[in-house]
């Protein structure tokens, strides 16, 4: 179960770094009662309490969600896919870090995540300031998609038919990965019309 893996990853990467749990709970701003409930598979961290841990124990967020089986599932899967993988990346350009298989996307296609820096929380606080964010400070961004979903099979397959309209596709993923962090889109019109063309050509 999903509570048995994030329980012991909290508690092995705790001891693993010779912290306490009032240790850990000063760390991420939590108390005692609430870290041993976590460990103990009572409670579930928030997304920000696994982002807080992730940068304590200086780990993905990932690590919290994979079993072992699961690991070696995806980094087989990353290996005999890197050429796709490296298409995706090269098509998004400077709008991502990174194009990788996640573990922890269960029933979602693609979901962004933060690398080193600001978060997405932080982006979104200060984008309410009066200026604005006159600075333009964004999280970099990581796409991340499940690879036990359909659409990753679909892009498998366009990739073996015609790289050209991987382009197309990641730019679609992305965009819902946007949307589905709660950011607004770049270019809306844009991204209506390409799925308009896909429901198109998918009629032909």
């Amino acid at each position: 179960m999903l509570k048995d893996i994030y329980s012991k990853k909290i508690t092995e990467l705790r001891e693993k770094n010779n912290m306490s749990v009032s240790g850990l709970a000063d760390r991420v701003n939590a108390d005692e009662p609430t870290v041993l409930s976590w460990e103990n598979g009572e409670t579930v961290p928030s997304a920000e309490n696994f982002y807080k841990m992730a940068k304590v124990f200086s780990v993905s967020m990932d690590i919290f969600f994979e079993s072992e089986e699961e690991k070696k599932q995806v980094e087989k899967s990353k290996e005999e896919n890197k050429d796709l993988l490296e298409c995706l990346k090269e098509s998004l350009q400077e709008k991502v870090s990174d194009v990788k298989l996640s573990t922890r996307l269960k029933t979602h296609p693609v979901c962004l995540s933060a690398d080193e820096g600001i978060s997405f929380e932080m982006e979104k606080v200060l984008a309410q300031m009066p200026d604005g964010n006159p600075y333009g400070m964004k999280a970099v961004r990581i796409l991340e998609i499940n690879p036990n979903h359909a659409i990753f099979n679909a892009l498998q397959n366009i990739y073996k038919k015609d790289k050209t309209k991987v382009n197309k596709y990641a730019s679609l993923l992305y965009d819902q990965a946007l949307l589905i962090e709660g950011f607004d889109l770049e270019d809306p019109i844009a991204f209506s019309n390409a799925i308009c063309e896909l429901m198109i050509d998918a009629s032909k």
